[in-house]
């Protein structure tokens, strides 16, 4: 019997994984009587892809100044991307998503042509002004710009905005043995 164990025991490998997750978060709150869109800027921060804010003026701004994050560290943040569900086309103009960290505004990030659909995520981990060690309080504080790139004669549509953090939980672990 006991034979038949250490045969068993040599035959046998564990692997330790650390968890891999990710979570999403959407902004909540907007500068109200500040830095908004022309109509319905609320919209942007509601949670909801039903409503919406929009806009005819070129290089308005909508702050988005909150974001749903509490603050728990879930473990180490490797990759910070932000994503916004909206309309654009080339022949009305874009959206530019620009993050503020509290080291200073990030770059401009034109979304691209979006049709009432979510755009790609853009990697904001390393952008201008980021924070060269992401920490959950940094996720917390991130602040975003919402900004029309548009001609001015047609208006763009932003409903919105989300941030999605990859991170590694180390002190979940995934054990494998056969």
């Amino acid at each position: 019997m006991i034979i038949k164990i250490l045969l068993t025991l040599a035959f046998c490998f564990t692997c330790l994984f650390a968890y891999a997750g990710t979570v999403t978060y959407y902004f909540d709150a907007y500068d109200a009587a500040g830095e908004e869109w022309q109509q319905n800027p609320a919209n942007m921060s509601d949670g909801s892809i039903e409503t919406h804010a929009y806009t005819q003026l070129d290089e308005d701004i909508n702050l988005l100044d909150s974001n749903t994050c509490d603050g728990t560290n879930l473990g180490t943040i490797s990759k910070v991307e932000l994503r916004i569900y909206g309309y654009t086309s080339e022949a009305v103009g874009t959206i530019l998503l620009r993050p503020i960290f509290s080291g200073g505004d990030g770059s401009n990030h034109d979304v691209g042509i979006i049709n009432v659909a979510w755009s790609s995520y853009i990697d904001i981990t390393s952008d201008t002004n980021a924070p060269a060690t992401w920490s959950w309080t940094n996720i917390q504080n991130l602040d975003c710009d919402v900004e029309s790139d548009s001609a001015g004669t047609v208006y763009v549509e932003a409903n919105k905005v989300e941030i999605k953090v990859t991170y590694v939980d180390s002190t979940r672990r995934i054990i494998m043995v056969q």
